[in-house]
């Protein structure tokens, strides 16, 4: 029995010491936390309060110099004309910093009202005036204006000094002449000024011509047309013709812009106008030619290409305009005008037998044998026919000369 009640003592002492293995819990006093609590926010109330109170007295402190500076009056301001006493002076006073008085109204009015430059200028003094005249005037304006500093504290040397120098400023004044003759000086500047910026202006923006108006057209409408836009170009096209009328590329682009659109009465049009303004240009003619060609008019294109024209063709060696004459006159059986547009062509291209063998044959519409067979025999020499071509001139020139 004494065992078994060891045992369960043991066991009683053991169960009370681990409490059943829990954790003890901890029991906080809520009376302790609240005093806590209070004193921490009782304490940062004081803390701002303390802050509050050292700024304000700072502040009530700093007003209170800067009014008694303000208060105390301004010693007059002397001037030492001796460098020696002055240097002393400089070197006894320690300047700890400058207190200016506030401006007052009339102060900033006057400083308000600045003089226009007309008036600065004729109201200025004789150039004789010297640097110290200067500063004179500008203590007799200055004098002017509301001081608070009273002038029964200036020294009596002082208002001596100043009197003497108003009075040299009053005898200082300028003439009306002088006003006068300044003005006219002034007026003569500006109209000066005024003719030198216009001729440079005239001189810097020339006015185009019309012939550059023209050309800036032309561009115009040449683009246009290389971009697809033909109405464009039309226009520019005509309006370089309207601005200026000798024009020729205005001319020959518009012309074949309107043959391009088959519209051959406007570019035969143009081209008659053209050659009405330069008759001797064959180049309006050539290309009425070409138009007339191609719409069949054949006896048009002689009517415009007269034989007192040919040398001018072989000069400026505008074969095509000789060509087209030729084959024309030679299609409407007018063998005199072929003869002598394919001659201009043997001498422009001596070595094509083509122009002789045609040459040949325009000289035996007109029976003349002799200078067919010459004209035939060229032909065969020089070469560079077809051989049905060959043939017809190897047959005439036979039949030629059993002729004889």
């Amino acid at each position: 029995m004494s065992i078994l009640n060891d045992t369960l003592k043991s066991l009683d002492k053991r169960n009370q010491s681990e409490d059943f293995g829990l954790a003890p819990t901890v029991q906080i006093k809520s009376n302790f936390l609240s005093m806590k609590s209070l004193f921490v926010v009782v304490l940062t109330i004081v803390v701002v309060l303390v802050v509050v109170v050292f700024l304000r007295t700072n502040q009530v402190d700093n007003e209170a110099k800067v009014n008694d500076a303000r208060s105390q009056p301004v010693p007059p301001a002397t001037i030492n004309i001796a460098s020696k006493a002055s240097s002393e002076a400089t070197d006894e006073v320690e300047f700890e910093g400058m207190i200016a008085t506030p401006l007052s109204s009339d102060d900033l009015a006057s400083r308000q009202s600045v003089e226009p430059v007309v008036a600065q200028v004729f109201n200025a003094v004789d150039s004789a005036a010297t640097v110290e005249d200067d500063e004179q005037a500008f203590k007799q304006v200055d004098k002017a204006r509301p001081k608070e500093v009273s002038v029964d504290s200036q020294p009596s040397s002082i208002l001596s000094s100043q009197q003497s120098r108003e009075e040299s400023v009053v005898t200082q004044k300028v003439s009306p002449d002088t006003l006068v003759r300044e003005k006219q000086a002034l007026e003569v500047k500006g109209e000066d000024s005024a003719a030198m910026v216009n001729q440079r202006s005239s001189a810097n923006i020339k006015p185009m011509s019309a012939l550059q108006q023209s050309n800036v057209h032309l561009d115009a409408g040449i683009e246009a047309y290389r971009f697809g836009m033909i109405d464009a170009a039309r226009e520019n096209f005509a309006l370089a013709l309207a601005t200026n009328k000798d024009n020729s590329e205005a001319r020959r682009q518009l012309a074949a812009l309107y043959f391009g659109q088959s519209n051959s009465q406007q570019a035969l049009r143009l081209l008659a106008e053209g050659m009405a303004i330069e008759p001797n240009n064959l180049e309006w003619r050539e290309l009425m030619a070409k138009i007339l060609v191609a719409e069949g008019r054949l006896s048009d294109v002689i009517a415009i290409m007269p034989d007192e024209l040919n040398d001018q063709a072989i000069d400026e060696s505008r074969a095509d305009y000789l060509i087209i004459k030729g084959t024309s006159a030679q299609a409407t059986n007018r063998p005199k005008q072929a003869v002598s547009a394919f001659l201009a062509m043997t001498k422009l291209q001596p070595e094509n037998g083509k122009w002789w063998l045609a040459l040949g044959v325009n000289y035996d519409a007109l029976n003349d044998s002799a200078r067919a067979s010459l004209a035939y025999t060229e032909a065969l020499n020089k070469g560079g026919l077809s051989s049905s071509s060959a043939q017809y001139a190897s047959e005439r020139l036979t039949a030629l000369q059993e002729q004889r």
